[in-house]
């Protein structure tokens, strides 16, 4: 799930609410990227009854986070028991930006935002102070739909690490906040 120089990053969500997405094959016992997207659909459409278009969407949906995903990223999705969305957490590192604040990480001084980026403080027992920033901004399509955005952001052995999250649904977002957080605490570095 990451380069083979990527730091020691470890991540101990709540694995019955995060599906972790791997970027490297082997995995596990999964051979390739289809393997592995087959049986989270089977697993998915059996337990909630899903159809055959619905295991396909999943297919679809899983395969694209895969291999899509950049090398200095690590996501992980939360999949909707009744198939209305597929939402996707991205975690990103790189060596300290002395450049630039954990604020800035977090999203302060976008000028994309429609209003103010709020930042809180947060806190994570193995990264240490960090922040978390919410904003929203307008997508520039033709419709400027907004998005939503929740970045946490921390600054931990030598790394800048973030934990962005965003979309299209507000409500879910704001609804997801939680889960966001405990993503965010669950992150160390070796």
């Amino acid at each position: 799930m990451s380069a083979p120089d990527a730091p020691d990053i470890h991540i101990d969500a709540d694995f019955d609410v995060w599906l972790p997405i791997p970027t490297e094959w082997p995995w596990q016992d999964y051979p390739d990227v289809h393997t592995w997207a087959d049986t989270v659909a089977r697993a998915f459409g059996d337990a909630y009854d899903w159809s055959e278009q619905t295991r396909q969407w999943c297919i679809d949906a899983v395969t694209a986070l895969s291999v899509d995903a950049p090398d200095d990223e690590t996501r992980l999705a939360i999949i909707d028991p009744d198939a209305n969305w597929v939402f996707f957490t991205a975690v990103l590192w790189s060596p300290t930006d002395a450049t630039a604040s954990v604020e800035e990480l977090a999203g302060a001084g976008d000028d994309s935002s429609l209003r103010g980026v709020e930042l809180v403080p947060f806190v994570s027992p193995t990264l240490g102070e960090g922040i978390r920033g919410t904003r929203y901004v307008d997508d520039e399509s033709s419709s400027h739909d907004v998005v939503g955005m929740v970045q946490h952001a921390f600054r931990a052995k030598g790394l800048d690490i973030v934990v962005m999250s965003s979309g299209y649904d507000l409500l879910l977002l704001q609804e997801l906040v939680p889960a966001l957080d405990d993503l965010a605490r669950s992150i160390s570095v070796g």
